[in-house]
């Protein structure tokens, strides 16, 4: 018996059983799914495969596969089990959907999520799907229909921000992938050539993603699908705009993955989502200000972020209770309440998450009670920082024109107060606001004198400059303003987004809120509104230590948080770069084993090979193959003749006149000709 089709049966047992597993490994662990006997499901498979493969080295063992198949589903239907934790299944999945985009749930009367086996439906879909692998292994079928059954399970768990998959099953299901995908059009031609080629081909490509694996680790995924989103909408009503007004121009500006830059002369309407980002419950009802990065440069055009600096942020007042943050995804910073009580570095405007915390529980210190005779009576020696008084001359020179008289005003927050009521007068508040002119040459500047309505942005990005401009130092914050009520898990989405400006007030040797948004005066006023019980100071938490806490607490009702996933743009871009390099290396090797392959035996066994070839060209031209390379073939086939170099030749002349013309065709055919057929 050959050797050839029993490699074929080993590869397609290994790719199959390789695919389950990484395709149900990725269903399981995103979806937090119960598999019992995980080491019965490997058996299982593999006892499969191996039965598929057997079958299908006959022509006819489709049939056995189909009655196999039909015998186990009756046998699994008829113990009832398999339908009751595919419902749980359903149940599950529908419920993570709901809770990310409220599209109801699919349950029967009576079902509840109770944390049950999901063994059965794992194990059909996972047979399922290693029997296609198998089959487009031995029988040499297009690997399409095995990809796109393995892909599924992965759309689901992307589907959500808060499902990833284990890095275990996402590398065993891309691998295998890659492979069917490499060698899937060589099969359907030459098994054995294609047999060869996934052995040498195995390694690359585990090589390639364990590359891709160390550059952009799980643990380090951003989801800015979000943030493309709302670009795109920015530009699209951006364009809407620029037609109206004839002029037709437009650029697409997608938001830089990193935050130490904002660029203001591009901001157009605001259009926030409603899908939530955090879940926050605080012991004191009021509004929480969620600080998450401030800017200290100020260009005219936008803000930027001294990555250098470093300070620690706290305040000592009131102990206005805990702050319990969750977050829906793991951000790169710690979003912290005015003010914790055991202070925080901030480094380079904010607190790192360096322990990727997505819970954390932190005691919330407010002003002091003495706060106003200390504006009364209080002095302080101080020497302002000029960073934070920074501002482009030109910029400086209109901006005290505005702040004429505040001289009289011996506090920093008595300038700052009037600050606030002077840029809420001087516009009017609407998320509709305009995209800065071309020919304007300051934000904050254009804002106060010529656009006269604006958001958030704009009213914050105002006051900081005129602050600096009366001699206060100042910067620029973003992150979430929430109205909280006491004890109530309040879900913070992006409508919550927000930005104000904060200024150092020496006689409290703290940064404190300005508020000089319309709508949100007075927000700043971090004072209880109702008398509520302190707990005990203690430090953040992470996930586990949360939960355990909130057995003794029950007015917190936060939701368990998960990771997060989703791709930055460059990592999709670097996808496509290697899938790009997979698909070229497979091309040059394919090339390179048909030219080998045309050069094995006598002359007339390779004249013979090299009319295969002339007959595939020949069929994408259109055309029938030129007669003397049919009767030199015939020679080769059916004479005692041995053809000769020069008959040799004449065949590699129309192979190279013929690849020529190809290449002339449309560009989506020579996609077609270069690496689905591999002729040049």
């Amino acid at each position: 018996m050959k050797r050839e089709p029993w490699l074929s049966s080993l590869l397609g047992i290994a790719l199959g059983v390789c695919m389950a597993v990484g395709a149900m490994g990725c269903l399981a662990s995103a979806f937090e799914l119960n598999i019992e006997y995980p080491r019965r499901l490997l058996l299982i498979w593999t006892a499969g495969s191996a039965l598929c493969a057997l079958l299908w080295r006959w022509r006819w063992g489709d049939l056995p596969v189909l009655l196999a198949v039909g015998l186990g589903m009756g046998y699994l239907l008829r113990r009832g089990e398999l339908v009751e934790q595919l419902r749980q299944l359903i149940y599950r999945i529908t419920y993570i959907y709901d809770q990310a985009y409220h599209w109801g749930l699919v349950s029967w009367p009576g079902m509840t999520w109770d944390g049950g086996a999901a063994d059965l439906p794992v194990l059909v879909m996972g047979m399922l799907l290693a029997a296609a692998v198998c089959r487009s292994v031995c029988r040499g079928g297009s690997p399409a229909v095995s990809v796109m059954l393995a892909v599924l399970p992965l759309a689901s768990c992307l589907v959500v921000t808060d499902t990833v998959p284990s890095w275990e099953g996402l590398f065993m299901l891309l691998f295998a992938a890659g492979v069917l995908l490499l060698t899937g059009t060589l099969r359907q031609e030459d098994p054995e050539q294609a047999n060869r080629l996934t052995l040498m081909g195995a390694v690359p490509v585990a090589a390639v993603l364990v590359l891709l694996f160390a550059v952009a680790p799980q643990e380090r995924y951003v989801n800015r699908t979000e943030d493309i989103r709302q670009s795109l909408q920015n530009w699209l009503q951006s364009f809407s705009r620029e037609l109206e007004a004839g002029t037709g121009e437009a650029l697409l500006e997608l938001e830089a993955p990193t935050p130490e830059q904002m660029d203001l002369s591009g901001l157009g309407s605001r259009n926030p989502s409603r899908e939530p980002v955090l879940y926050v419950t605080a012991q004191t009802g009021g509004s929480v200000y969620l600080r998450g990065m401030d800017y200290d440069q100020y260009t005219g055009t936008g803000w930027a972020s001294t990555g250098s600096r470093a300070e620690t942020f706290a305040c000592e007042g009131q102990d206005l209770g805990y702050v319990s943050v969750e977050t829906v995804r793991q951000f790169d910073r710690l979003y912290l309440p005015y003010y914790p009580a055991e202070g925080y570095m901030l480094v380079g405007g904010q607190a790192e998450n360096t322990a990727l915390y997505t819970q954390y529980t932190l005691r919330r210190m407010g002003l002091p009670e003495n706060f106003g005779t200390l504006l009364v009576e209080g002095s302080a020696e101080h020497t302002p920082d000029p960073q934070y008084l920074q501002l482009p001359q030109q910029t400086l020179e209109k901006a005290q024109t505005w702040v004429q008289g505040m001289e009289e005003e011996q506090t920093a927050s008595g300038k700052a107060q009037r600050v606030a009521a002077l840029v809420r007068q001087a516009a009017v508040y609407t998320l509709d606001a305009q995209r800065m002119p071309s020919d304007a040459e300051d934000f904050a500047l254009w804002f106060l004198e010529e656009a006269g309505e604006g958001y958030c942005v704009h009213f914050a990005t105002a006051a900081v400059v005129l602050l600096r401009a009366a001699g206060v130092e100042a910067r620029y914050v973003t992150g979430y303003l929430v109205k909280a009520q006491s004890g109530q898990t309040m879900t913070v989405t992006g409508e919550n987004a927000h930005a104000w400006a904060e200024y150092y007030e020496p006689l409290l040797g703290a940064w404190l809120v300005l508020e000089a948004t319309p709508g949100d005066v007075g927000a700043a006023e971090l004072r209880p509104t109702e008398e509520t019980t302190t707990p005990e100071t203690r430090p953040p938490q992470t996930q586990e230590e949360t939960e355990a806490s909130q057995e003794t607490e029950p007015e917190e009702t936060t939701p368990a948080a998960e990771k997060a996933s989703g791709f930055a743009l460059w990592k999709v871009l670097l996808a496509l770069a290697l899938t790009w390099l997979l698909a070229e290396v497979q091309r040059k090797l394919r090339v390179i084993f048909r030219r080998s392959w045309m050069r094995r035996g006598d002359a007339n066994r390779q004249a013979l090979k090299r009319w295969q070839q002339v007959g595939l060209i020949a069929r994408l031209l259109g055309e029938k193959p030129p007669e003397p390379l049919r009767e030199l073939a015939q020679k080769a086939a059916y004479s005692q003749h041995t053809l000769t170099a020069a008959d040799l030749l004449e065949m590699d002349a129309y192979l190279r006149t013929g690849c020529r013309r190809l290449s002339r065709h449309p560009w989506y055919r020579q996609l077609l000709y270069r690496y689905g057929y591999a002729l040049y």
